[in-house]
């Protein structure tokens, strides 16, 4: 989509940069870059540009349920799947969207004419961020440029902007573990999340805490267990996940 809408517009750019995204609603709007962008609920807007797969191709894309959405979410690299899933942790991220809109950059620019950011975050205070994705040994000379140019432009609308470069492990490892209990049907109901919170306290080993709530529960291990995992997801209790998870590590609420 991107290609062929940028090289329709691209002559609307003069001295200056503008901006093309797909609202929600699916109409293509180009605006030019200033503080009333703003106002725009960029976080539900459609992806700019379409993901094509073809044999042997050597990045993995797919689809990610946000829990801060609840709608499906698209990656095209597992390092911008495991962005997504570092936001989607955040408590003070509200809403996400990926390919939200295209930087067309004042006519007469050197290099790329366009640039598409990966991310886009809404804080639950209403703040932005603009995220681009790219690991730290593959920011060339052109590439910084483009991130030199996009924070320039994100600083001007009123934007935060960073370069996610990926977390370190175990971090990464234990994020990307947590979220498998990211889903709903993992959320334990009040009674279940109380006792839950109240023994955990002040912070004990995670094998016995499952031990006492499953006599107090009167539920399966596995199942306590998937409560658990939900709450630290949702960073109701915690636990160091920059450490390995492991049985004997003090989860805390």
């Amino acid at each position: 989509m991107v290609r062929q809408l940028v090289g329709t517009l691209r002559n609307l750019s003069a001295d200056f940069p503008r901006m093309l995204f797909v609202d929600e609603a699916g109409r293509a709007r180009v605006t030019d870059v200033s503080e009333d962008l703003f106002a725009e609920t960029l976080e539900r807007a459609l992806p700019v540009r379409d993901f094509f797969a073809w044999p042997g191709k050597r990045n993995y894309e797919g689809l990610w349920w946000s829990s801060r959405n609840h709608t499906l979410v698209r990656f095209e690299s597992l390092l911008e799947r495991q962005a997504i899933e570092w936001f989607d942790f955040d408590p003070t991220v509200a809403g996400l969207s990926a390919q939200p809109f295209a930087l067309l950059w004042a006519r007469g620019t050197a290099g790329q004419s366009w640039h598409v950011p990966d991310l886009f975050i809404r804080r639950a205070d209403g703040s932005a961020l603009v995220v681009d994705v790219r690991p730290a040994d593959r920011v060339d000379a052109d590439a910084a440029d483009q991130f030199r140019r996009t924070r320039a432009a994100c600083s001007t609308v009123g934007w935060n902007y960073e370069v996610f470069a990926g977390l370190p492990e175990p971090l990464g490892l234990n994020v990307r573990f947590v979220s498998g209990y990211r889903f709903d049907r993992c959320r334990p109901n009040e009674r279940q999340q109380a006792q839950l919170v109240r023994t955990y306290g002040s912070g004990q080993p995670l094998e016995t805490g499952v031990d006492d709530l499953t006599n107090r529960l009167g539920e399966p291990r596995a199942t306590v267990l998937v409560h658990i995992y939900h709450l630290l997801w949702r960073q109701i209790l915690h636990v160091d996940l920059n450490e390995p998870l492991r049985m004997d590590s003090t989860v805390r609420s």
